[in-house]
């Protein structure tokens, strides 16, 4: 009878009081429940006017165009994941610092709306007529509409909002790793020619040592005083690695543009593929080398304990999918397990400032070469990987922080025009060594590397994932320094993929003039 009376209190308390406090992870929280009330108001609003129509439409042409059976609630469901990341963050700006953010007027949550309403469903109509005309990759529009509402523009995301959605961001970012270790088939690694494996091995390290060693030095001359070599390292390998891995944008483009075929083009989407795949590898390696935190009740862990910890939440929750869902031909319910499972290895990665990009690598390589469904996985996941790109993309945009060096920004400049041309210059001169190593230099031409220039979205999840756990005098360099460059070379890297497929002979000259 008690419990009952103190539930009848508590509602009471809800609906006459002007404010609502709970506990959640040991910080009390006071919710205003007018403002609260606005927010989900708007939410069902946006709903109405702009979510279920855009849905809808897009569904039917969608289903329409490609005569897809079956494949409307995956659509659906696709499209859901981007157009309620406004809703998102309504109901998170509710929740500032444990009281109603006095910056987030009705107003100002209706220029929120406003504002991804715009970017989202115009960008593409705009970014789309650029594209044909100059010949770019989409995304950078996500990027763009990010800064617009972060922090360092009208501030309608503000730093609490966006610290408040790293869990979420977690899990967008751990979905890609999760979809690059499905593409890991140890059984196909044989088929590959050695000539790709000689260009892979060159082209990365080249650029990781180059970018590395020269940005170590660098952020030594610049803080002579600073004793964070956790900071420095760990800033210096993730520029690194950020600049050697490669993203598949141009190549498809091009490929899809001109009729592009040959052994080069081959080769350089294998090489693309595990570019990125070893970039994952010496990503999470860092997380594990210069691990941030303390563990409570134990001694300090060891790198190579913290790697075991990795391997280990990978291949547990591998075997835990291949027993609960390994004959599954669902997409529905294969959806929902996929997201299950990567909100929980995201969030242990989350939890131990762990990479979640490192530890779905590792359990989508586990399913890839055990699950016979591994195919449909893929498929899955692609009908979710845009929208989930598009968070990240949008994330980092919004997290992107130049205010500590806005009085020093011909520094910045400097910096990020040396990670352009050092990035540049590592990938020609490791397409360079691998044409002078070569069995088979007319397969490998000696500007091959040029044509690995196309950054994409895997390097704008790990600079995420990096300021996520990383905050110290490095962490806007970084970030400076590869969002820009993503920026940079998705304009430049087609024309140079073009250019070495032209000196191939993988290009017809009619596709070129389009006669």
């Amino acid at each position: 009878m008690g419990g009952v009376v103190n539930r009848v209190e508590s509602m009471s308390f809800w609906l006459w009081r002007g404010t609502r406090r709970f506990r959640y992870a040991g910080e009390v929280y006071n919710v205003d429940r007018i403002a609260f009330g606005k927010s989900l108001l708007l939410l069902c609003a946006w709903s109405v006017i702009v979510v279920w129509p855009v849905i809808y439409f897009a569904t039917c042409c969608k289903i329409k165009a490609k005569n897809l059976s079956g494949g409307a609630s995956r659509i659906a469901g696709s499209q859901i994941l981007v157009a309620y990341v406004p809703g998102v963050f309504l109901l998170f700006s509710s929740l500032h610092s444990g009281t109603l953010n006095p910056n987030l007027t009705m107003l100002t949550i209706l220029q929120l709306i406003a504002v991804l309403a715009l970017g989202y469903l115009s960008a593409h109509f705009l970014i789309g007529k650029l594209q044909s005309k100059f010949f770019f990759a989409s995304g950078i529009e996500y990027i763009l509409l990010g800064v617009l509402i972060g922090p360092n523009a009208t501030n309608l995301m503000t730093p609490d909002v966006v610290r408040q959605l790293n869990p979420f961001i977690s899990v967008s970012i751990g979905s890609l790793g999760l979809l690059y270790g499905l593409q890991l088939r140890i059984r196909d690694l044989a088929k590959v020619h050695t000539e790709s494996y000689r260009l892979l091995f060159s082209e990365f390290l080249t650029t990781q040592i180059l970018v590395t060693g020269i940005f170590a030095i660098i952020f030594y001359q610049l803080f002579p005083n600073d004793k964070d070599n956790v900071g420095i390292f760990s800033g210096a390998l993730v520029l690194g690695t950020s600049a050697a891995i490669s993203a598949p944008t141009a190549i498809r483009a091009v490929r899809k543009r001109f009729k592009a075929k040959g052994p080069a083009t081959d080769m350089l989407d294998f090489v693309i593929r595990f570019d990125q795949l070893l970039g994952i590898v010496f990503f999470g390696l860092i997380f594990c080398f210069y691990h941030i935190g303390q563990t409570h009740g134990i001694r300090a862990l060891t790198t190579t304990e913290w790697l075991a910890v990795n391997i280990g939440i990978g291949i547990v929750l591998g075997l835990l999918f291949y027993l609960f869902l390994g004959k599954e031909e669902s997409e529905n319910k294969l959806l929902l397990g996929i997201l299950g499972i990567v909100v929980f290895s995201s969030g242990a990665a989350y939890y131990l400032n762990l990479s979640p990009l490192f530890i779905n690598l590792i359990l989508g390589v586990m399913l890839a070469n055990t699950s016979k469904i591994h195919k449909k996985i893929i498929e899955v996941l692609h009908s979710v990987e845009k929208p989930f790109y598009a968070v990240i993309l949008v994330f980092a945009g919004a997290a992107w922080n130049w205010d500590s060096y806005a009085e020093r920004w011909p520094l910045m400049l400097q910096l990020v025009l040396f990670y352009l041309v050092i990035r540049y210059f590592g990938k020609l001169l490791g397409g360079q060594i691998a044409h002078t190593a070569s069995e088979a230099p007319e397969l490998l031409l000696r500007r091959i590397g040029t044509g690995l220039l196309s950054q994409g979205g895997v390097a704008v999840a790990m600079v995420v994932n990096y300021q996520q756990v990383y905050q110290n005098n490095y962490t806007a360099i970084v970030m400076t320094c590869v969002l820009i460059s993503v920026v940079f070379y998705e304009w430049w890297s087609h024309y140079l993929t073009q250019k070495v497929l032209v000196d191939a002979n993988e290009i017809e000259s009619r596709a070129l003039t389009g006669k």
